[in-house]
């Protein structure tokens, strides 16, 4: 019955990402792109944090908030202004370590509330060596 299980577990989780994932091309960014592997982790990651949704389906990735994202983690005294005003949710994560799914461990709860159209997110290592994410949330109205 067990390996039964981990099948059918495992085969739930290749469909989710095949049906999920349709890789988003943010080149047009140039200097302010996420490296293609790290941009489709987050973009699974945040999919898969979200849980399953009938009404909802999948959120777009949006290469706009990605680069905003990015501006804000270059700037971060302006960090977060004016972001909720335009109906974006942030989330930001600083750690000692690179680790994409201790980011989604600690956004789990908030991501799973959200009602939130399109997502978009970035990554910066400080100067200090921590590490941060921003991944923005573009609200349902």
């Amino acid at each position: 019955m067990l390996s039964w299980c981990a099948v059918l577990a495992l085969l739930s989780a290749v469909s989710l990402s095949e049906a999920i994932v349709q890789e988003p091309d943010c080149s047009q960014l140039r200097g302010y792109a996420l490296d293609r592997e790290r941009r489709l982790q987050l973009y699974v990651n945040a999919e898969v944090a979200k849980g399953p949704s009938l009404v909802n389906g999948h959120r777009v990735y949006e290469c706009a908030l990605e680069a905003y994202a990015a501006l804000l983690l270059r700037a971060p005294e302006e960090r977060a202004v004016g972001v909720k005003e335009l109906g974006i949710y942030p989330l930001l994560f600083r750690s000692s370590r690179d680790s994409i799914p201790e980011v989604f461990e600690a956004w789990e709860p908030a991501i799973k509330k959200l009602k939130a159209s399109q997502v978009g997110c970035s990554y910066a290592k400080n100067s200090d060596g921590s590490h941060l994410y921003l991944c923005l949330f573009k609200l349902e109205q």
